[in-house]
């Protein structure tokens, strides 16, 4: 479901996630949790090598979740659109 009906529905997920990216970051959430059980431990361990490279890791997943945000604000972005410069 897109975020705008979401948010306009006043959607669990959208009050959740504080209508921003909500279907981006209740994906995060869904995938994170998986990817940190116990099953997925060889996995985990094929993203990384450090800690400092565990503690990277949530951060560029959600930065490629929210990259598919096509419609944000705060990026100032649209759907074709170049990205605004910052005012």
């Amino acid at each position: 479901m897109a975020n705008a009906i979401l948010v306009k529905e006043s959607h669990e997920m959208a009050t959740a996630y504080h209508n921003k990216s909500c279907a981006q970051q209740n994906s995060v959430d869904l995938a994170w949790n998986l990817l940190m059980e116990p099953t997925y431990e060889d996995l985990r361990r094929c993203h990384y090598n450090s800690q400092e490279e565990l503690e990277r890791l949530p951060q560029l997943i959600v930065n490629c979740l929210m990259a598919t945000d096509i419609v944000d604000k705060e990026l100032g972005t649209n759907v074709g659109d170049e990205p605004l410069a910052p005012h």
